[in-house]
């Protein structure tokens, strides 16, 4: 059922129905509260309907279990800026700068994580699209 329900759901975003998106959504969180892809479009489709104080609730649940997450942090500071909130605003822009994380992965459950690749602390802290064009010489080639 959750297949037909993603379906169901990007269907009405690609024709900006985004309240029978949120239903979808909302469908499929009843059946696995885990779902975090579905929290995530929860969140995006109330952005993109204007309801942001609803959006942030679900940014913030995604941000619970991934406090990284590049778009949710700046779906969080985007919140922030419209309620005038400048220093929260800055500060999750700050933490999505500082994100490595260049994509978002959805995961259902722990045994679909990939196992991640420690890297050494001494290695540079900015993101690797800012490296190569901006300090070439500081980039890790290994990576």
């Amino acid at each position: 059922m959750s297949f037909r329900e993603r379906m169901t759901a990007a269907r009405a975003i690609g024709t900006k129905n985004y309240a029978a998106a949120i239903e979808a959504c909302k469908r499929m969180l009843s059946e696995n509260k885990a779902d975090y892809f579905a929290i995530s479009m929860i969140a995006f489709c109330y952005e993109w309907n204007g309801d942001i104080a609803n959006a942030i609730i679900y940014a913030d649940k995604f941000l619970a279990r991934f406090p990284n997450g590049l778009d949710m942090l700046l779906l969080s500071a985007r919140y922030w800026a419209t309620n005038g909130d400048d220093e929260r605003s800055y500060h999750f822009v700050c933490r999505a700068i500082e994100n490595r994380s260049e994509t978002q992965i959805f995961f259902t459950s722990r045994s679909q994580m990939p196992k991640m690749r420690v890297y050494s602390s001494a290695r540079s802290s900015l993101p690797r699209h800012f490296l190569q064009t901006h300090a070439p010489d500081r980039l890790d080639k290994s990576i």
